[in-house]
């Protein structure tokens, strides 16, 4: 029993960090409001896939300030990943940098809480975000 809940804790973990998250197709069309479309554009996202994330943007320029259930934006989650170039696209395309989720964290906030890569960090502050 101990081996399973284990490994059932490993999973979720991977799930939660986004490895090997679902892919996104997007030649469907993407429901924000559904909490699977949801999903899988922050795997997306916090995977690094600009392409998909371009993609969306381009049908949808509002999710550039969606937030999920806890109040991210997917800044919040590019931010938390250590995703440079996912973090880039989303402010290009209008992302505020010192979004508050509801734990009041800024994307560079909720970086540093998570211990992420400190170059988004400092990438994050360079565009005008606080912690």
């Amino acid at each position: 029993m101990r081996y399973l809940c284990m490994g059932a804790a490993v999973l979720m973990l991977t799930i939660l960090s986004g490895c090997g998250g679902p892919a996104v197709d997007t030649g469907q069309r993407f429901d924000p409001s559904n909490a699977s479309d949801e999903q899988k554009l922050i795997f997306s996202v916090r995977d690094g896939d600009t392409a998909t994330l371009g993609k969306y943007l381009a049908k949808y320029p509002e999710l550039a300030t969606m937030r999920d259930t806890t109040g991210n934006t997917l800044l919040h989650h590019a931010a938390m990943a250590g995703q440079m170039s996912t973090a880039q696209t989303l402010l290009e395309a209008g992302a505020d940098v010192n979004a508050l989720n509801w734990d009041n964290l800024t994307p560079a906030g909720a970086a540093e809480d998570r211990t992420a890569d400190p170059a988004i960090i400092r990438y994050l502050k360079e565009q005008g975000g606080s912690l």
